[in-house]
């Protein structure tokens, strides 16, 4: 073999090896993006601050927290929210392997003056979905809390082992140390609004059998004092 002929050669083998070495780079980083994909989608955290489960599964733990005090204005009462944390594990695939609910199930009251804390329910078997401060005067920023409202879903009205906004709702009152927790409203659908009217009144709009409803409540009191049902439609 000439010398032309085994620089060919040479050459040729050259090309092969590195066409082959450039097959499996492209092999070994799509192999890696594919585990790159797979843990990132294994890995994804579900939250949700409006629903748990009812009966969590044996790969599941629920723990129960405090979240920070905050003040009540004009009050000696901070409050904080009793959320609880359910985690439910997602398999070997995932760098994280956990989907995470978190709902709030009770407040806890503390009493600066007094040193002493209330919780608003003996029990933490309802979800909270909002919490509303109703305050002597809406203009003044240091107003004084008069009471607290609360929207919060009771039972699995719709069966399907979760509590969360497809449920029945509630609509309950308390004074702003927690104490004369009060449901005013039941079996309501959505809750559409609620306008703190003055330093005594507070309106609810809300949705229940396919009707929609506004409910004038003195909160002061603590009482109900009229439901309206709203036209759908022009006369």
């Amino acid at each position: 073999m000439n010398r032309a002929k085994i620089f060919k050669f040479i050459q040729a083998s050259n090309t092969v090896t590195v066409f082959a070495a450039s097959l499996m780079a492209i092999a070994l980083f799509g192999g890696g993006a594919a585990l790159l994909a797979a843990d990132s989608l294994f890995s994804r955290q579900t939250y949700s601050g409006d629903s748990m489960a009812i009966e969590p599964e044996e790969e599941s733990e629920t723990k129960l927290e405090l979240e920070g005090f905050r003040p009540l204005s004009g009050t000696p009462y901070l409050i904080a929210d009793q959320v609880a944390r359910q985690y439910k594990s997602r398999g070997v695939l995932s760098s994280s392997s956990y989907d995470k609910q978190v709902s709030t199930r009770n407040y806890l009251f503390f009493d600066g003056n007094g040193k002493t804390s209330h919780w608003l329910r003996p029990d933490s078997d309802f979800l909270f979905l909002e919490k509303r401060e109703l305050t002597q005067s809406q203009d003044d920023a240091d107003s004084t809390v008069q009471r607290l409202l609360y929207s919060l879903v009771k039972a699995d009205s719709n069966d399907d082992q979760q509590l969360n906004y497809d449920d029945a709702k509630a609509i309950a009152l308390s004074d702003p140390s927690g104490k004369n927790y009060q449901e005013l409203i039941q079996n309501i659908d959505q809750v559409q609004q609620i306008h703190q009217q003055n330093d005594q009144r507070v309106l609810v709009f809300y949705r229940a059998d396919e009707k929609h409803y506004v409910a004038d409540i003195d909160f002061v009191q603590g009482k109900l004092l009229a439901t309206q049902e709203l036209p759908l439609a022009p006369n």
